[in-house]
């Protein structure tokens, strides 16, 4: 996968030398309650599975290598479904989860993926300033996999209301 730029930075996939600051970054979103807590061991796995992309800046002096500014992982379901989560950006900057988000959208694109999905909490401010302006709206969850469907059925009968968006690539099954 070839590198993309960003201004001050790059969008990459995540290497084993980025764990630790992942993990970090998460730990503040996973105290609220944003996201799923991942063990060092499931980082592991989504880095060594290429699932895992970071949004970094290299230190201009050399010293401190790389600072990861966000990342995104992305899970494929099917042949025809993939779903973005673990997503996270510095100070929540939306510029960074934008970019993080768009080079997903690009890589999926071009394996013939028809709809990107994910699923996030009714009132996260994400949904309008990141994920609409990537072009995800709300879907139906019947249109999600039965893996993901049970659970946000369960978050809602818990009445965490989480909704799920999507966006389709290829325009089949609009």
């Amino acid at each position: 996968m070839k590198k993309e730029r960003m201004a001050r930075g790059e969008i990459l996939p995540a290497s084993s030398e980025d764990i630790n600051q992942i993990l970090i970054l998460a730990k503040p979103f996973v105290d609220k309650g944003l996201i799923l807590k991942r063990s060092r061991k499931k980082v592991e796995k989504m880095i060594k599975r290429k699932e895992l992309r970071v949004a970094i800046i290299e230190d201009p002096l050399g010293k401190e290598g790389r600072k990861v500014q966000g990342f995104c992982a992305c899970s494929l379901l099917s042949p025809q479904k993939a779903e973005l989560h673990f997503l996270v950006a510095k100070r929540g900057n939306p510029f960074v989860a934008v970019r993080l988000i768009k080079s997903w959208l690009e890589i999926l694109e071009k394996l013939g993926i028809e709809l990107v999905f994910l699923t996030t909490r009714i009132d996260n401010r994400m949904k309008e300033t990141v994920f609409k302006r990537c072009g995800f709206e709300p879907i139906s969850i019947w249109k999600l996999s039965l893996r993901k469907l049970i659970p946000l059925l369960w978050r809602r009968i818990l009445g965490r209301h989480s909704i799920a968006m999507g966006r389709y690539l290829n325009k089949i099954g609009q």
